[in-house]
C-alpha cells in the first residue's frame, strides 16, 4: 500500500464559508475519525490531484495546521456537473488496529486464452468494495484471466485475496470473454 502526504488547513464551516473557500480557490472538505469531532478542512486542488485522479487506492497521511498528522483514506468527493472540478471531499480518520471498507480497483492480469484466439475480453467490474486492516489495504486487487476461453465469465465468488473480505457481491462479474464478431460476406 502506498502513502500520499496530503497538507490541509482548518476552516469556519458553514455553507458560505465552503463557498469562500472555494473563491479562493482550494477545495474545502471534512475529515471524520472515530470518536473525534469532525474537523473542517481546506487544501490546494493541485495536492488533491494524486489522491483523485488515480486508478489505485492509497492511504494518505494528513497534516493539519502543520501540527496534528492523521492517517485517513478518501471516503467520499463531490464534482461539479459540467467543469468536473471537485467541490468537497470527506477523508476519514484510520487506526492500524481497526478494519477498514474501502473501493479498490480491478486490475486484469494475463492474457486469455480466449483472447489468443480472437475473443473480447470485457471488463465488467472496475472497482470491489473490501475489508481490511490498513496494511493489507492493497493498491489494487489483481484477476487472473489466463483460462478464461470464449464464452467464458469469471465471478467474485470465483476468487479469493489473502486478508480480504469481499463486500461486494459474491454474484457479480468481474470479466467475461465475448466471442469475436463476424461480418457477413457480400
Amino acid at each position: 500500500m502506498s502513502h500520499i502526504s496530503l497538507n490541509v488547513k482548518t476552516r469556519s464551516t458553514g455553507k458560505r464559508a465552503a463557498k469562500d473557500v472555494r473563491q479562493a480557490g482550494m477545495i474545502p472538505g471534512v475529515i471524520y475519525s472515530k470518536n473525534q469531532e469532525p474537523i473542517a478542512v481546506t487544501v490546494n486542488p493541485l495536492d488533491m490531484r494524486p489522491v483523485v485522479y488515480t486508478a489505485k487506492a492509497h492511504l494518505l497521511s494528513v497534516t493539519v495546521d502543520n501540527t496534528q498528522n492523521i492517517e485517513c483514506i478518501l471516503k467520499d468527493i463531490s464534482f461539479h456537473p459540467m467543469t468536473d472540478q471537485i467541490l468537497h471531499f470527506d477523508l476519514f480518520g484510520i487506526t492500524q488496529d481497526e478494519p477498514i471498507i474501502a473501493k479498490v480497483p480491478v486490475k486484469l492480469v494475463g492474457n486469455s486464452k480466449g483472447a489468443m484466439l480472437g475473443g473480447i475480453v470485457q471488463q465488467i467490474t472496475k472497482k470491489l468494495v473490501i475489508k481490511c486492516l490498513p496494511k493489507h489495504l492493497p493498491t489494487q486487487v489483481e484477476v487472473d484471466i489466463t483460462n478464461l476461453e470464449i464464452g467464458n465469465s469469471l465471478r467474485l465468488r470465483e476468487v479469493s485475496w489473502e486478508h480480504l473480505t469481499m463486500i461486494s457481491t459474491p454474484d457479480v462479474i468481474l470479466v467475461s470473454i465475448l466471442a469475436p464478431r463476424v461480418r457477413a460476406a457480400k
